[in-house]
């Protein structure tokens, strides 16, 4: 019998693609990988010596050393060995993509560190809302903020709801995309759209089977923080 995480050369394996599928499974993967060569760990003041000298990392930035410290109770230690690490880092990672967001999240959007957490929010714990994370100018039209220095901006959210314009039923499954990323909304026909806070204005396409094509243009001035009721019409 064939073992399904391995792959013929050049191809993915089954892991291999699972985990580029879901970002919160690519997340946790992600920062397992990293501190299982440190197992076992016994405390968290242990954990902290170990990072101050191989801090974690996701892709090419650097985890926060308070920022693990703020996530990580007590409770969780020792970790023992690689299935407890598994274990344990799953319900801590899990337990941070659901508090995004909420009053008292320690979370600062406009870092990047925070915006592959917030990738991966939408599409794992939680409610099934699609998150959209927009860093670059939209091919389909964009207009960037003046006057603001870039390290005072902050990440802006608009959810978005999309009907039916004659029947006003909620349609899921349509198609959101700037040019460049391309989303779905979810089940509830509900999209989260995150866009970093470089840009005033952010176009998006919307397209659904059997619907005419829309444009829309969030403004972060007037939507930010909003929940935006949108429509298609059927197509003739």
């Amino acid at each position: 019998m064939s073992n399904p995480t391995q792959s013929a050369p050049g191809k993915e394996s089954f892991t291999e693609i699972l985990i580029r599928s879901h970002p919160e499974t690519a997340l946790i993967h992600d920062i397992a990988g990293q501190l299982r060569g440190h197992v076992p760990i016994r405390s968290l003041d242990e954990l902290k010596k170990t990072l101050n000298g191989s801090p974690l990392t996701l892709g090419e930035d650097q985890l926060p050393l308070e920022v693990v410290e703020a996530h990580l109770p007590d409770e969780i230690f020792p970790v023992t060995d690689e299935y407890d690490l598994a274990t344990k880092l799953t319900a801590v990672i899990r337990t941070v993509l659901m508090q995004m967001g909420t009053p008292g999240s320690p979370a600062t959007p406009a870092d990047p560190v925070w915006r592959r957490f917030l990738a991966a929010k939408g599409q794992g714990s939680g409610p099934a809302t699609r998150t959209g994370v927009f860093e670059g100018p939209s091919i389909l039209g964009s207009e960037p903020l003046t006057g603001v220095r870039e390290e005072v901006l902050t990440t802006w959210v608009v959810t978005l709801e999309l009907r039916d314009c004659l029947s006003e039923v909620l349609l899921p499954y349509a198609w959101i995309f700037d040019g460049v990323n391309t989303y779905q909304f979810d089940a509830n026909g509900q999209f989260i759209a995150v866009i970093f806070g470089r840009y005033e204005n952010y176009a998006l396409g919307i397209a659904r089977e059997g619907y005419l094509y829309r444009t829309i243009v969030l403004t972060q001035s007037t939507m930010a923080g909003t929940t935006q009721p949108i429509c298609l019409n059927p197509a003739p």
